[in-house]
């Protein structure tokens, strides 16, 4: 499943601190409520509401693991890099 961007993340705990309804914040973000209550169990659990203190992107990046990664896509000329880089069939 593809997280959201950590702006999101800080905007949505923000909101939760401000005392703003998981539903009222799913409505403004266009999200579902089940993505905004995820992310709000995590906000409870790492004490986020409570303190009302943001975390940076470098603390949500250790809460929340590393992110999905776009796929790779593999370079059609990849089978002739050898040739290429030892400079093979010139001119």
């Amino acid at each position: 499943m593809k997280r959201k961007h950590m702006n999101q993340i800080q905007d949505m705990i923000r909101r939760l601190c401000l005392g703003e309804s998981e539903r009222r914040i799913a409505q403004d973000m266009n999200l579902s409520r089940l993505t905004v209550r995820k992310y709000s169990k995590i906000a409870r659990e790492h004490g986020y509401l409570e303190t009302g203190q943001l975390p940076n992107d470098a603390e949500l990046q250790v809460v929340l693991g590393p992110g999905v990664r776009a796929p790779r896509q593999v370079s059609s000329v990849e089978p002739y890099r050898k040739q290429v880089e030892s400079g093979e069939n010139k001119g």
